[in-house]
């Protein structure tokens, strides 16, 4: 199975918020003063985690994902387009991505915007 680092900082997450949880433990185990500590460091590359994973998660980043993708030959963008993939779909250097016929006055439009 080859993992994406974007599922790499999710499962990251987890195990974060799994030991986040284990307050109870940790204070059996160290302390309540060296658990606390824990949780608290635990929280901070949590809530980093969670950030970086939101900004990676972005829907142009998404479409880029899908584009490199094998078995996707071709995405076919329609005039609801946003700035950002209108953009990506006239861009000549990104493969695999253009403006249906009917929407390219719109996307070309749309476009620059972006």
């Amino acid at each position: 199975m080859n993992l994406s680092g974007k599922q790499w900082i999710g499962i990251v997450g987890v195990i974060l918020n799994t030991l986040m949880t284990s307050t109870a433990v940790f204070t059996k185990i160290w302390g309540p003063d060296t658990a606390s500590l824990i949780v608290m460091v635990l929280g901070m590359i949590n809530t980093m985690f969670s950030g970086i994973g939101v900004i990676l998660a972005s829907q142009l980043n998404t479409v880029k994902d899908v584009l490199a993708m094998p078995g996707i030959e071709h995405v076919s963008v329609n005039s609801q387009a946003t700035d950002g993939l209108a953009a990506m779909a006239i861009d000549p250097a990104i493969n695999k991505i253009a403006p249906t016929r009917a929407a390219m006055a719109d996307i070309t439009e749309t476009a620059k915007g972006s």
